[in-house]
């Protein structure tokens, strides 16, 4: 394995060289960035699966932007994003490509990539998406590719009804966690009840993500069969 740091019009990303037939794009929060629990273990999980990761260090005046409409946000996010896509794929070519946000980074994956002809086969993975964007849910519920979803009871953006909605699209797979917050972990404070919930969620994003081609190379010539719950001993 071998992380490259790398910049592209002026915007650092951080790329992850595991040998891998899949890619995963990820996009951090607005303060939530990739050291943090959701994004540590979701890069863990997809490197032990055989991806490729691409880690994107945009940073905003975060105040100023949520006072912009839900398409200025997204043009925002995008103007820095698709140069980074498009230099990492000019440069390796992948047999498949997985989308995966958290909060503010749900936003160009929902508003963008899912309505993107081009990632009709791509996988999406939206923890805490921002739910109170009517845009969002609506677009949750007529997503055509696979996605997954994972959003806390007590997070200022879960909705009920509209958690419900977009959970009647069969292609969408949805956890939502009660009492767990924004970061998904328990309030108030329980660390053992919070370490149970991130297990919950990265067993459940390992069984989605499933095994990338290169990884299911590997466990074929190490034993036969692949054995997909010998994915979960690492996390």
């Amino acid at each position: 394995m071998k992380v490259e740091k790398r910049t592209i019009n002026q915007i650092r990303y951080t790329f992850v060289d595991n040998g891998g037939a899949a890619v995963c794009f990820m996009f951090s929060g607005a303060g939530y960035t990739y050291e943090k629990p959701l994004l540590y273990y979701s890069t863990m999980a997809m490197l032990e699966n055989g991806y490729d990761v691409i880690h994107i260090h945009y940073s905003y005046e975060y105040g100023p932007l949520f006072k912009r409409s839900l398409s200025e946000i997204n043009d925002t996010l995008c103007s820095d994003i698709h140069p980074v896509i498009t230099d990492v794929l000019g440069k390796k070519q992948y047999d498949s490509i997985l989308f995966l946000g958290k909060s503010l980074g749900t936003i160009p994956i929902i508003h963008d990539f899912i309505r993107n002809n081009r990632y009709e086969n791509s996988k999406m993975v939206l923890l805490t998406p921002l739910l109170k964007y009517n845009d969002i849910c609506e677009t949750l519920m007529n997503c055509r590719q696979p996605a997954l979803v994972a959003i806390g009871g007590n997070d200022h953006h879960f909705i009920e009804s509209k958690v419900t909605e977009i959970g009647t699209n069969p292609l969408v797979k949805v956890i939502a966690i009660p009492n767990a917050g924004h970061s998904l972990e328990i309030e108030p404070y329980n660390t053992r009840q919070s370490l149970s919930v991130m297990e919950l969620v990265m067993e459940t994003l390992i069984d989605f993500i499933g095994i990338s081609p290169s990884r299911r190379g590997i466990e074929t010539e190490a034993g036969g069969e692949t054995n997909p719950h010998k994915q979960r001993r690492g996390i």
